[in-house]
């Protein structure tokens, strides 16, 4: 089990480098996800700008899964904003620092599939973050 972790890791690694060398002029992403700016909070130019950019893998095939709904959480405020993961699986969310947030993976009936936490908690320089979601097998 621990080497079929590696293996995988080692492989998300190779595909998301590829894809951020790939990166088109527009951005970081070839393809831009579907995103709700509906919570969003704009930033001063003085203020620090991370970046959450993510990956939906399948855990059996390591292929990119598109139509993912993902949840970005505020822990503190407990704002909610939404995507959809694009072809190619990626998603991103402007993130602000000193905040802690989750990252929720649902199916579309709601059911979690995997979470994730962030910190950008004494984080002072502009940053990509970066995480990988995995859909487990199903069982």
């Amino acid at each position: 089990m621990l080497r079929t972790s590696y293996f995988t890791l080692f492989y998300f690694l190779l595909f998301f480098m590829v894809n951020i060398c790939n990166a088109g002029v527009s951005g970081v992403l070839n393809e831009r996800p579907v995103t709700n700016t509906a919570n969003r909070t704009t930033t001063s130019a003085g203020d620090v700008k991370l970046l959450l950019l993510g990956m939906v893998l399948d855990e059996t095939t390591l292929q990119p899964l598109e139509n993912m709904t993902i949840q970005l959480i505020d822990n503190f405020s407990k704002e909610i904003e939404h995507c959809t993961s694009g072809s190619n699986g990626n998603f991103y969310f402007p993130l602000q620092s000193d905040k802690l947030y989750t990252v929720l993976l649902l199916r579309a009936d709601g059911v979690l599939l995997c979470s994730k936490t962030i910190s950008t908690v004494n984080r002072l320089q502009p940053e990509v973050l970066q995480v990988l979601l995995s859909v487990p097998a199903a069982k």
